[in-house]
């Protein structure tokens, strides 16, 4: 599922009362037990609740203590985003849709009825050679009847 910011934003304010959302609270860390999660936060505050939505951004707190994959690594790509409104048509096909070029990627994703989110993304040169590589290893190695393992983080 795909939602905006935004959108979760307004969905969580008319379920939940804007009181209830606290933009710019800083999560330190979270305790889960039967029934429930404990939120901790800066300054020593805590919220006992039955649900955590970890909305914290790119160096999500949340996402690295539930995971443990650590901080975000830098996969060599530039990227734009934007939204856009559609007009009469739904979005066509099934949701989502990525084109691929040598260098460039282009993708879409539906956001509701008639808004799409889209993603220009680049390459730098020195990581497409890298990726280049990559990928005939990973191919070469495939062909010879291994498991081809994944370029992307």
């Amino acid at each position: 599922m795909v939602v905006s910011r935004a959108d979760l934003q307004k969905t969580l304010c008319a379920a939940l009362g804007r009181e209830a959302i606290r933009p710019g609270a800083e999560v330190t860390g979270f305790e889960q037990y039967k029934g429930g999660v404990v939120a901790r936060f800066a300054g020593g505050r805590e919220e006992h609740c039955e649900l955590l939505i970890g909305a914290d951004g790119l160096h999500s707190t949340i996402r690295v203590q539930l995971l443990g994959d650590g901080p975000p690594l830098y996969a060599g790509y530039v990227a734009w985003h934007g939204v856009a409104e559609l007009g009469e048509e739904p979005f066509p096909g099934g949701g989502a849709f990525e084109v691929w070029g040598r260098v460039e990627r282009f993708g879409l994703v539906k956001l509701g009825r008639r808004r799409v989110s889209g993603t220009p993304r680049r390459t730098h040169r020195r990581e497409q050679r890298t990726q280049e590589r990559d990928v005939k290893r990973s191919c070469s190695h495939a062909s010879e009847g291994g498991t081809r393992r994944s370029l992307w983080r």
